[in-house]
């Protein structure tokens, strides 16, 4: 009869008891495989290019002796001018892609109380559309002067910097769509099919 085995101290033991706690200095949760990691470049780009252009704008402003405002609202007047004409709060929402409904109306309010942009009347009495003045086209020109002076000319540094530029352009508005398709499908599921996207978390 063979001798029966017994544990000795130290050793390796099996099973769920052996699981050790998962290191997580270095998570790639949102880069498992290369197209993963791909994407994730691409959304960190997005992220810091954000914080970096919105510090740009302010610093421009500033420098352009425009009044004190956030990125948002520098970034407000700045598209009413692009936009030309008069739009309306609704045409606003839509060329800047923004949903922050009462945000945008109160970036107006403050806009229109600095003397930057005025009030139009519309053949609609619902809707209010806003008009550029005479000092907000002066802040946004020195602001054009300045960042032609700095930005655009180290742009001239980059080698085929046009074309890089409207392929990225091209890029990041294939994006937007995709972002929008993919919420729209996550809102869907929810109220469709009760959430099944979700998964609690133990």
């Amino acid at each position: 009869m063979p001798p029966e085995r017994t544990s000795t101290p130290g050793a390796q033991k099996t099973g769920s008891a052996s699981a050790q706690p998962q290191d997580r200095s270095f998570d790639r949760h949102l880069a498992t495989n290369p197209q993963l990691a791909a994407l994730t470049r691409l959304e960190l780009g997005v992220m810091r290019m954000q914080e970096a252009f919105g510090s740009w704008m302010v610093e421009v402003h500033k420098q352009a002796k425009g009044p004190q405002l956030s990125y948002q609202d520098i970034s407000l007047l700045h598209a009413v001018r692009l936009r030309g004409g008069t739009p309306t709060l609704g045409e606003m929402l839509t060329f800047q892609h923004r949903q922050d409904l009462s945000s945008l109306q109160y970036g107006f309010k403050k806009l229109e109380a600095l003397g930057l942009l005025k009030k139009i009347k519309t053949p609609s009495k619902r809707e209010i559309a806003h008009q550029i003045t005479e000092k907000g086209f002066a802040i946004t020109d020195r602001y054009a002067e300045l960042r032609q002076q700095t930005l655009v000319e180290l742009l001239r540094d980059m080698t085929s910097a046009e074309e890089a530029m409207h392929s990225a352009s091209a890029v990041l508005e294939r994006m937007i769509g995709l972002y929008d398709q993919a919420t729209q499908t996550l809102l869907n599921d929810y109220m469709l099919n009760r959430n099944s996207f979700r998964t609690p978390v133990a």
